[in-house]
C-alpha cells in the first residue's frame, strides 16, 4: 500500500477511500450521492457510503430479483442467508430489490488492510451466499 498503514477518523472521507483502492488496483470512484463505487473481482459493484457522524462505513450492494419471484420466496431466500451466513446482513428492498450491507467503525481510525480485506469478504460471501441459497433462482 501506498498510503499510511491507518488514515485517522478525519482522513475516511470517500474520495480518499477511492484513492486507496485504486492504489490497490480496484476500479473505484465517488458516485453523484458521493458513495465509493468499486468494482469487485467477483464482477460486481459494492459501493461504500461514508457516515461521519456514526464514523461508519457501510459496504452495500444490491440484485435484482426476477420479475416473477414471488414475494414468499425472496422473504423465504433472505431469511435462510440471515441465518446462515454471518458478516452480512440481507433484506428485501421495495419488491424487487435484494439488498445486502455491512458496516464497519472506523472510531479511532481506519487500518488501510482493513478496508481492503473487508470489500474482499463482502464482495465474497455475497457471490457465495446467493449461488449457495438461491436454489429456486430467484436473483437474476
Amino acid at each position: 500500500m501506498h498510503e499510511p498503514a491507518i488514515l485517522s477518523e478525519q482522513q475516511v472521507t470517500a474520495e480518499r477511500l477511492a484513492e486507496l483502492l485504486r492504489q490497490e488496483e480496484f476500479l473505484a470512484e465517488v458516485d453523484q450521492d458521493g458513495d465509493v463505487r468499486v468494482a469487485t473481482e467477483e464482477g460486481t459493484f459494492v459501493y461504500i457510503a461514508v457516515d461521519e457522524v456514526r464514523r461508519l462505513l457501510k459496504f452495500y450492494t444490491a440484485y435484482r430479483f426476477r420479475p416473477n419471484a414471488p414475494l414468499s420466496g425472496k422473504l423465504s431466500l433472505v431469511n435462510r442467508m440471515n441465518d446462515e451466513v454471518v458478516f452480512t446482513r440481507f433484506s428485501v428492498a421495495a419488491s424487487d430489490i435484494l439488498l445486502a450491507d455491512y458496516f464497519l467503525s472506523y472510531d479511532g481510525g481506519l487500518l488501510c488492510h482493513q478496508l481492503v480485506r473487508s470489500l474482499a469478504w463482502f464482495s465474497r460471501v455475497v457471490v457465495g451466499a446467493i449461488a449457495n441459497f438461491d436454489e429456486d433462482d430467484l436473483v437474476q
